[in-house]
């Protein structure tokens, strides 16, 4: 049974500075109606099981992947009876060193197979796409410089598109977000990671992808012995994004799900 100032230290460790997901705010505003009933309660469950998935969850979805491992470790220790936090520590492990090796190896296809579609990309796509004009973060559709992948600099890079071939993708058991390699015409390679999509969205390897003012993240991530480096772009809606010449319909994006529960003391 964990004691209510071991609970108060493991909020006061774990709330979390503002991130890039969603409407995030500060370091405790948003963690008093998680944690004050927990702090209430006095039934014999353990307060962790209500209140440790919450912090290392949002890290998680903000992309802050060490932040995360260390919240699901730092739960598991201080209640070793809870099985959820090592699951979802060793399955974000399992998820991380799998894009990382598939980043690296270019989505481990063949050699043939990259060349053919680095220069599908710079024979015909680059003149297609060229001449798009893209949705924007304002809401409008303009004209934008394309870019080479190796270009982008940490965070958003506005008036820029990027244009690759898909090469992997992949999905953790939360399936959120869905993530895709993509390979540009000069062989460089970063993951895509999209959120707000409905379960029967996707890209298959081989397509051709158009990033909009793409988020750049750089990862590098050491956690239990094991460590993890590759480039990320984030996308918050597949609505952005062009893919093999079409706009996505609004069909592709999650439809809004407001839910209550009411919570006793």
């Amino acid at each position: 049974m964990v004691k209510r100032a071991e609970l108060q230290r493991w909020a006061e460790w774990l709330s979390p500075a503002p991130v890039h997901c969603g409407k995030a705010e500060g370091r405790r505003r948003g963690f008093n109606a998680t944690f004050s009933p927990a702090l209430r309660r006095s039934s014999g469950e353990s307060p962790l099981k209500l209140v440790f998935s919450r912090p290392p969850k949002l890290y998680k979805y903000g992309e802050s992947y060490k932040e995360a491992l260390l919240g699901f470790a730092r739960a598991a220790a201080l209640d070793p009876a809870l099985l959820e936090p090592p699951l979802r520590e060793q399955q974000l492990l399992k998820f991380l060193g799998r894009l990382s090796a598939l980043v690296q190896q270019k989505g481990m296809l063949k050699a043939k197979r990259l060349n053919s579609l680095m220069s599908s990309i710079q024979n015909k796509e680059q003149r297609l796409y060229k001449e798009w004009r893209y949705p924007t973060a304002s809401g409008q559709h303009t004209a934008l410089t394309m870019k080479p992948l190796r270009s982008l600099n940490p965070g958003t890079n506005t008036g820029t598109v990027v244009l690759g071939k898909v090469v992997f993708s992949l999905t953790d058991e939360e399936k959120v977000p869905f993530t895709f390699g993509l390979i540009d015409a000069d062989g460089s390679c970063l993951a895509v990671m999209v959120y707000n999509i409905a379960e029967s969205w996707g890209v298959l390897i081989g397509d051709t992808v158009a990033v909009p003012e793409p988020h750049l993240k750089q990862h590098s991530i050491e956690h239990s012995g094991k460590s993890f480096t590759f480039s990320s772009v984030r996308v918050e809606s597949p609505l952005v994004l062009i893919v093999n010449g079409k706009a996505q319909s609004m069909t592709s994006q999650a439809a809004a799900v407001v839910a209550y529960k009411p919570q006793t003391e």
